[in-house]
């Protein structure tokens, strides 16, 4: 089950790069994205992708924490994408969303080292949680929160408060 809460407070400040060159499936990604993120950039290519990456670190003095592509795009292919983003970052944090599911392109991927590999169609629960995952991750080490820090035990403690908040809520309610 995944903390909403949580969700929140780890994605806010994350920054995405967003490619997949079906501008459908592209507009409602950024959409479902708009909802979890503000700082959202989206590419139709690798080649639009890499420079919006590299216009990124020029801009901010630092790269987008999380790429999501798609393997199969004109002009440049997700895979050259993901070589050259780890030319200019090693550490860059990349999910790979595609409706191949080939071994030759899973083990290239993982080779390469990616953090997840998504099949479309999406199962958006699992989205979600991997959504979570590598949010609280990219939070953690981008403000340097270890788990027994006491901002950590405080988000722990505010979701526990909101929960026993609207547990205490829902009872008054129907009582």
């Amino acid at each position: 089950m995944i903390d909403y809460i949580s969700l929140e407070k780890y994605a806010k400040e994350i920054s995405i790069l967003f490619v997949e060159d079906d501008k459908g499936i592209s507009k409602k990604m950024e959409i479902l994205l708009y909802e979890i993120f503000s700082k959202i950039e989206i590419a139709f290519d690798g080649n639009e992708a890499l420079e919006k990456y590299c216009n990124f670190y020029k801009t901010n003095n630092e790269y987008p924490d999380l790429i999501i592509t798609d393997i199969r795009m004109p002009n440049m292919d997700g895979i050259e994408l993901i070589k050259h983003i780890y030319k200019e970052n090693a550490n860059q944090k990349i999910i790979v969303l595609s409706a191949h599911n080939e071994s030759e392109y899973l083990i290239e991927l993982v080779n390469l080292g990616i953090y997840r590999f998504i099949l479309k169609p999406m199962d958006y629960n699992n989205f979600f949680e991997i959504i979570f995952k590598v949010s609280k991750e990219i939070y953690m080490e981008k403000y340097k929160v270890r788990p027994d820090s006491k901002e950590f035990i405080l988000v722990r403690f505010k979701n526990i408060y909101f929960l026993l908040f609207l547990f205490n809520w829902l009872m008054f309610f129907f009582n």
